[in-house]
């Protein structure tokens, strides 16, 4: 008997997908925003206030590294950025321009 592409795979599951999101070869996801990576930004020079900001929506300064990474990683900021946070020297935040200074290796 024949079995279709899809017959014996777990319903519910579509190819592609991951979660509630999927990726398509352009680097969108399913809600049309561009995955970042340093590749979009050139390097962490280029980042600017603004474009960190959208990763820090109502984070209330001052505020610990840790609840600053995790609210850049969970607002979809690169990789290299949230690993910035992580690896400064700072344990503490005033501002989101401190932490762009810290991501920029400034601080």
């Amino acid at each position: 008997m024949y079995k279709g592409p899809d017959e014996g795979r777990p319903s519910g599951l579509i190819p592609g997908v991951v979660g509630r999101e999927s990726i398509d070869d352009v680097g969108r996801d399913t809600r049309g925003r561009i995955e970042m990576s340093l590749g979009n930004l050139g390097d962490l020079g280029n980042l600017d206030l603004g474009q960190l900001q959208q990763y820090l929506p109502n984070l209330d300064f001052p505020a610990g590294k840790e609840e600053v990474a995790s609210t850049a990683q969970s607002n979809d900021a690169p990789q290299e950025v949230v690993d910035g946070i992580r690896n400064s020297g700072k344990d503490t935040f005033n501002s989101a321009d401190e932490v762009l200074q810290a991501v920029q290796g400034r601080l």
